[in-house]
């Protein structure tokens, strides 16, 4: 099944079918008999997942499927999810210490792989320390690097933004280079997991970019994106969506503008 496919079947879905605060399965989905059905006789739901989407297309399913994929490694991969930094207990995100609690309770944690490491091979500093991962960011045409004039990309360290309201927040990326949120969740994850020998169908990024779009910070936010879903104007500008800030929350709140 194909991208056409399924946004087919997410138009005749209700999106933000996920209660407030629900967490992402961190392991396989909400029973074994439910677990079993996704995964396939293979036990792999990244290569079973054209079939199961086929053989059913609830919008239960389809958006805990989404769910399944999140947690899971993909294959041929460095066994990162999206989970992996993007951790379901943690608001979908990750701090330094969280980090830090992950690395001295194993350091051979998905989460501590080279490709984020400060040398490229074993020191962790920056990800133990400010919990940020590396990026590739492609250069507009007409900016060129002093040290390297013929560079097309670079690479920055950036924190892990939690998952929460992404679906009232495109474009997604920094710079706003994916449109949608399934472009965004290939992007991430085939450049954090880095898969060599299997290429993930369109339709997975599909799943899990719904599954996403069924998580928000509050039952106000989810309120606010169903009255848009439904034509309607949301709550006046200057509702208290999430609750007071706190002092460190507020502190970055006025960074940010």
């Amino acid at each position: 099944m194909g991208k056409q496919a399924i946004c087919t079947l997410i138009a005749l879905i209700s999106l933000g079918c996920a209660g407030e605060g629900e967490e992402a399965p961190t392991t396989g989905g909400a029973s074994d008999e439910a677990s079993g059905d996704r995964r396939g006789t293979t036990g792999d739901p990244w290569r079973d997942v054209e079939t199961k989407v086929n053989a059913r297309s609830t919008s239960s399913f389809l958006a805990d499927l989404g769910g399944v994929l999140f947690a899971t490694p993909v294959p041929g991969g460095n066994g990162r999810s999206c989970a992996t930094c993007h951790d379901p207990t943690k608001s979908f995100t990750i701090t330094p210490a969280q980090a830090e609690a992950r690395f001295q309770a194993n350091p051979n944690d998905p989460l501590f792989r080279s490709i984020d490491a400060d040398d490229f091979a074993s020191d962790f500093t920056t990800v133990r320390t400010k919990a940020l991962f590396r990026v590739t960011i492609p250069l507009p045409a007409n900016v060129k690097l002093v040290d390297d004039p013929a560079a097309t990309e670079v690479k920055l360290f950036r924190a892990v933004p939690s998952v929460f309201n992404v679906k009232l927040s495109a474009p997604y990326t920094s710079d706003g280079r994916a449109p949608t949120l399934d472009e965004q969740a290939k992007g991430a994850l085939l450049e954090h997991s880095r898969p060599t020998n299997f290429v993930p169908p369109d339709v997975a990024f599909d799943l899990i970019a719904l599954f996403q779009e069924s998580k928000f910070s509050s039952a106000a936010v989810k309120s606010a994106s169903g009255l848009l879903d439904a034509g309607q104007a949301p709550p006046p500008a200057g509702q208290d969506y999430d609750g007071p800030l706190t002092p460190l929350e507020q502190a970055g709140f006025e960074t940010f503008k």
